[in-house]
């Protein structure tokens, strides 16, 4: 979809782990890329958060990302770009989690949150991309409130978080309570990314999360604590509006058998890719395309 593989690299590199100095250098190779997006601040009554929208079109499209230690905001320039091809017939939106969140919170709070953020700005019956914890995030809102989606898409994600993905969060809170953020971000990075995307920008990423304080590190805590709990497996059963399930062969979180099972379950459409890691939604080239062919069926 984006002509230059590089460009690609570093969008993706941006969308998951907010690397704001790459986005500030790179946001302006291709100027034809470039997508107007207005960033705000949304108050309901149960928190606030920030969020940014781009595109033209009258349909709605919302995109939930995974975990980040950092605010989707300052990657929102780049994140427009790589989903430019929605833009003409979509209204996108893209939401960061609360600015403060309880010591206790779990998927499910999240998803109230959300929910409550599309009920203030009088969003239903929008498409929806989740990832990873998006991913688990877009299925519990769809069990609460199945008036708000249209179609669903659910990228290298679970419904239920099994012993093997449960260490990995594990080990992801243990590096953050002990504030060893290089360990973190290398652990992160060796979980989620191809082989050749860790060899070129490894030093890349630990250098842009060199800063995490100890507030963003208490947030990651929460949140990953979240994700190691989630089980809505025996639920899935309720869930009827159309599906896509994308999953990949080489995910070491919660493999492909965790987007076979969503499927299964839901008797949704499943693609799972070939010699592609966790970040497939990232990686793959055709990824963004795929999604958009679904949503026109």
């Amino acid at each position: 979809m984006l002509a230059l593989k590089n460009y690609f690299i570093l969008i993706a590199l941006c969308i998951s782990l907010c690397v704001f100095d790459v986005c500030k250098i790179y946001a302006g190779v291709k100027e034809d890329l470039k997508v107007p997006v207005k960033i705000e601040t949304l108050k309901t009554n149960r928190a606030a958060m920030k969020f940014f929208r781009f595109g033209s079109g009258n349909k709605k499209f919302i995109i939930i990302p995974g975990m980040s230690a950092k605010s989707l905001m300052g990657a929102a320039d780049v994140i427009a770009a790589q989903y430019k091809i929605f833009a003409r017939d979509y209204e996108i939106f893209v939401f960061d989690i609360r600015d403060e969140l309880p010591e206790k919170y779990n998927i499910q709070d999240l998803a109230g949150d959300l929910i409550e953020a599309l009920d203030t700005l009088e969003i239903k019956q929008a498409d929806f991309l989740g990832v990873s914890m998006g991913g688990m995030i877009a299925q519990c809102i769809v069990l609460k409130r199945p008036d708000l989606i249209h179609k669903l898409v659910i990228g290298s994600s679970a419904s239920r978080v099994k012993m093997e993905a449960a260490k990995f969060f594990e080990d992801q809170i243990k590096f953050a309570r002990d504030k060893n953020i290089k360990g973190l971000i290398n652990h992160f990075i060796d979980h989620v990314y191809s082989p050749d995307f860790i060899k070129n920008y490894r030093d890349v990423v630990v250098n842009a999360y060199s800063d995490l304080n100890d507030k963003e590190l208490e947030k990651f805590i929460t949140i990953a604590e979240a994700v190691k709990n989630f089980d809505i497996y025996d639920s899935l059963h309720a869930l009827k509006i159309p599906v896509l399930v994308i999953g990949a062969d080489k995910d070491e979180i919660f493999g492909a058998d965790s987007s076979r099972e969503i499927s299964e379950k839901t008797g949704g459409k499943l693609y799972i890719y070939q010699d592609q890691y966790h970040a497939a939604y990232d990686e793959a080239k055709d990824y963004q395309e795929r999604v958009l062919n679904f949503f026109s069926e």
